[in-house]
């Protein structure tokens, strides 16, 4: 009676080892697995001593965010994380036209523009800059 508790025991165990093994062995670590993938856009530095900092950060702020079709930061994309990066990146480089001409039109100073994508792929979180664009 004891052995064939036993043995009831041990095949349970081995049932419950072997789903767990199955299960864990479904999930894919693969980066390139399409996710949600979170950015964050801003300007990491500025110096604008002509007075119109604020105005200057503004105008340069819109004409990214419409360049990425985003209305707020942080802002998420679904897909791969690779063609989501590239997306972003040629989203703001079609912006440098347009704020080459904003500066021009105006005084600027000093702005450094950044975009980072947060990456926990590897467990721990990290901050990833996918796109960082100096104007003077």
């Amino acid at each position: 009676m004891y052995k064939m508790k036993f043995i009831s025991v041990i095949a349970a165990a081995f049932a419950i080892c072997a789903a767990a093994f199955m299960s864990s062995s479904c999930v894919s670590t693969d980066s390139d697995e399409p996710t949600d993938n979170y950015y964050s856009y801003g300007l990491s530095q500025v110096v604008d001593e002509t007075g119109n900092a604020a105005a200057n950060s503004s105008v340069i702020l819109n004409i990214y965010a419409e360049a990425m079709g985003s209305t707020a930061s942080p802002f998420m994309l679904t897909g791969k994380s690779g063609e989501c990066d590239a997306k972003v990146k040629s989203e703001c480089q079609s912006a440098e036209t347009a704020i080459k001409e904003a500066v021009k039109a105006g005084k600027f100073g000093h702005y450094v523009f950044r975009v980072s994508r947060v990456d926990v792929s590897s467990g721990d979180a990290k901050t990833i800059t996918v796109y960082s664009y100096t104007i003077n």
